[in-house]
């Protein structure tokens, strides 16, 4: 090809690369804003308890982090809820943020949430609060919530049996984002032979986690909510979380946590290479 052809070619040429990143970014946008949040995705996790007694029966819980309700969510929650109860889970853990934005306003009421949830109380839930539930009114969730039958688990403890005879300590601590001081304080383990699960919303407090806890169960962080492929975050870590504490299942030593991507968005509906995740654990 000579020059002069070349030239000649070269607004055709620009005009195709424009209109490719257009359709490009168009995708993107359709992906981002109404495929990918509603690709609601269960991750199995196996976790190997050395305390338990060898069974081959695991024991299941399931965890839900960051529904962030809006206003007319009402069929997503539902959604969410047909699918965690499919899975049959002994126990089910709820990680906080459950409200969206910072307003009474900008969130379903905490009515509205407990109502939408109420139907998982066919087994034990357990919940904790995050820092959007805060800022909305923790007293409020708490008192629709336990209405609901849910137990809140915040600088709490309880021995939970499960149908294979074997038991664990469930602990719950504040969300570090909203009260770091009581984040840094675990419930002491109780017996040592009991395995201890600790539930929190942000995994900014795992470095303040005790090495005999056997897992930590955490949310927040959204995965980054907006990714490259393969799951990479662009957006910056919460505060007092890192970049490597962003999603997934890491070990510490002999500490161990599980970050969900969480099942809501916050601040922009998009959600892109990071599905919404319930999170299936079994223990064994």
């Amino acid at each position: 090809m000579t020059r002069h052809s070349l030239a000649r070619r070269l607004p055709a040429i620009l005009l195709t690369l424009l209109l490719t990143a257009i359709l490009l970014g168009i995708c993107l946008i359709v992906q981002g804003t109404f495929l990918e949040p509603r690709k609601l995705e269960t991750t199995l996790l196996d976790i190997n308890l050395p305390e338990w007694n060898k069974t081959e029966q695991p024991a299941t819980i399931v965890a839900l982090a960051d529904l962030h309700a809006g206003p007319g969510d009402e069929n997503r929650i539902r959604n969410i809820v047909e699918k965690t109860l499919a899975l049959a889970p002994e126990i089910i853990v709820l990680l906080g943020d459950f409200a969206q934005g910072h307003t009474a306003e900008s969130t379903m009421s905490p009515e509205q949430i407990a109502a939408t949830l109420r139907p998982l109380a066919r087994v034990p839930v357990y919940y904790i609060l995050g820092n959007h539930d805060y800022a909305c009114g923790a007293a409020s969730f708490d008192r629709a919530f336990q209405a609901a039958g849910f137990i809140k688990m915040e600088g709490q403890s309880r021995i939970i049996t499960f149908k294979n005879g074997n038991s664990i300590q469930l602990s719950g601590i504040s969300d570090d984002d909203t009260y770091p001081a009581h984040a840094c304080s675990t419930p002491p383990k109780q017996h040592p032979e009991t395995p201890q699960i600790v539930i929190t919303h942000s995994p900014g407090a795992f470095p303040f986690i005790p090495s005999h806890v056997d897992l930590t169960l955490a949310g927040h962080t959204h995965g980054g909510q907006i990714c490259l492929p393969g799951g990479y975050p662009l957006s910056p870590a919460p505060t007092r979380c890192t970049k490597e504490l962003m999603s997934g299942y890491h070990r510490h030593g002999n500490k161990q946590i599980y970050i969900s991507r969480g099942l809501g968005t916050s601040i922009l509906p998009i959600r892109l290479f990071c599905p919404p995740e319930i999170v299936h654990i079994r223990l064994h």
